[in-house]
């Protein structure tokens, strides 16, 4: 039971994530008064929001599932690969109009570079806050 809490809890974590950029999301986009450059392409705020949204849920998931890599410096830095991946490929796919070469080459190259430093900053971090006394 304990580890479908966790699994949930990175869920929530993601999904919160994903809250929280949309938010900064629309208020760029009320403060900007809309966009001339993304008229009549699919990058439209609802669009970017569902990326946020289900990208975050399902990097949460993964993060969840696989949590044990993060007992080590390297398995934080998959973790962190793998968390950011869903967000990135679901922006990728919007901005380049479907999956395609680019937006697969894009997103590797995006994930991993943030992915990894990521992951092992907030793994440390973690494993700073929690540590056994």
């Amino acid at each position: 039971m304990g580890y479908l809490v966790k699994i949930l809890g990175w869920c929530i974590v993601g999904l919160i994530t994903g809250a929280g950029l949309t938010l900064i999301n629309m208020l760029i986009y009320a403060v900007a008064g809309g966009i001339a450059a993304l008229d009549g392409t699919t990058i439209t705020p609802l669009n970017v929001s569902k990326v946020y949204i289900i990208g975050g849920v399902t990097g949460g998931l993964l993060v969840g599932l696989l949590n044990f890599l993060g007992r080590w410096t390297w398995g934080q830095a998959v973790l962190g690969i793998i968390g950011v991946t869903p967000m990135v490929l679901g922006a990728s796919i919007l901005y380049n109009g479907g999956v395609t070469d680019r937006s697969l080459t894009g997103m590797a190259v995006i994930s991993t570079l943030g992915g990894t430093f990521l992951g092992i900053a907030l793994g440390q971090e973690a494993r700073r806050l929690f540590r056994r006394h």
